[in-house]
């Protein structure tokens, strides 16, 4: 199904997007740009394209492999000080499917 077809008659309000946080040394200044501004039409542009993170999403994929890579290496010490020594005890790294989402957000 085409993200074209699925967004066919949705509505959306871009309170959010149009949103222009300006921190000055003073105070914080929430700005909204115009939807027909340069500026206005960027930031819907890039609200409907796919290339913003959300919390939805996961995390990024050279996250994910040093989160993986990490937690390996962790698991296989721990193994060979038990090989080594009988009477150590592993504390082992359980890795679930979203661990390194988790740990992204």
């Amino acid at each position: 199904m085409s993200r074209s077809f699925r967004r066919k008659n949705a509505t959306y309000e871009y309170y959010w997007v149009l949103r222009d946080d300006r921190i000055d040394m003073s105070r914080q200044r929430v700005t909204l740009l115009d939807q027909g501004s340069k500026e206005g039409r960027r930031a819907i542009r890039k609200f409907h394209s796919d290339s913003q993170q959300t919390m939805f999403s996961g995390a990024p994929t050279w996250f994910r492999k040093i989160f993986k890579k990490k937690s390996s290496s962790h698991n296989l010490r721990q193994m060979h000080q038990w090989i080594k020594n009988s009477d150590y005890e592993p504390v082992l790294n359980i890795r679930h499917k979203y661990s390194a989402t988790y740990a992204w957000w």
